[in-house]
């Protein structure tokens, strides 16, 4: 857990809460490293659905053809996804954080969501 509170049973019971919550949740892999003193050098974050940065979409520079910030290669399958750097409902004095978005890898990130529909993207 990069915050440190959890085990694997509670980040698990956290990102289902999310998604029931919010419809979807991300589970993102973050690699660390040796100097960081982790046993294992990999921590794993939750985050709400509401930092995928849905306003990102068609073809892009990198190739990838973007749906909800969800990047797709030419036979549909998922390369990447368009984080935001914080909450975008977050605000400091009056100033909105998090509206600049990143691209992650699909490999370390798991879409956590209810597929109830052929083709759904994100959860309801």
């Amino acid at each position: 857990d990069v915050d440190g509170d959890l085990n694997i049973g509670g980040l698990i019971a956290l990102a289902f809460s999310s998604m029931v919550e919010g419809g979807d949740s991300l589970l993102r892999r973050r690699w660390r490293r040796p100097a960081d003193g982790l046993t294992v050098p990999i921590q794993i974050q939750v985050m709400e659905g509401d930092l995928l940065d849905q306003s990102v979409n068609g073809l892009a520079s990198d190739g990838l053809t973007y749906k909800l910030g969800i990047g797709f290669d030419g036979i549909d399958r998922r390369r990447a996804y368009r984080i935001f750097r914080g909450h975008p409902g977050e605000s400091f004095g009056g100033l909105s954080v998090g509206l600049e978005s990143a691209k992650v890898d699909a490999s370390d990130i798991i879409h956590l969501f209810r597929k109830r529909r052929p083709g759904q993207l994100r959860g309801i």
